[in-house]
């Protein structure tokens, strides 16, 4: 028995040092919303003078909507992170040049208009 106390106290402290890096990801992820929601501060001038369909969404709803979609890219990278560890090679890169995509994607288009 003393065994399997030892093993969960192990698997605790795993799981609580797990969080920092959740927070790291998550991080990551909202400054990449971040770097493209400042760059695009004339977003809403041009996306209101856009030929739209009627079903387009409203201006003020993607800001609420790339928080918490980048937010989620960070805990996808995280679980991927955590699941494979030392072992994950392409994974963490393909992340980043996701993150860098997003990042540049709002720029680009109200950019280009």
């Amino acid at each position: 028995m003393p065994v399997h106390h030892a093993a969960r106290g192990r698997t605790t402290r795993r799981k609580r040092a797990a969080w920092p890096s959740l927070a790291l990801f998550i991080g990551l992820g909202l400054a990449a919303a971040a770097v493209g929601a400042a760059a695009s501060a004339n977003a809403g001038t041009v996306y209101q003078s856009l030929d739209r369909p009627v079903w387009a969404p409203p201006f003020w709803l993607f800001g609420p909507v790339w928080r918490v979609l980048n937010a989620l890219i960070g805990v996808s990278a995280w679980l991927v992170w955590r699941a494979r560890g030392p072992r994950a090679r392409a994974e963490p890169g393909l992340w980043g040049v996701q993150l860098l995509l997003n990042a540049v994607w709002t720029p680009l288009f109200f950019g280009a208009r």
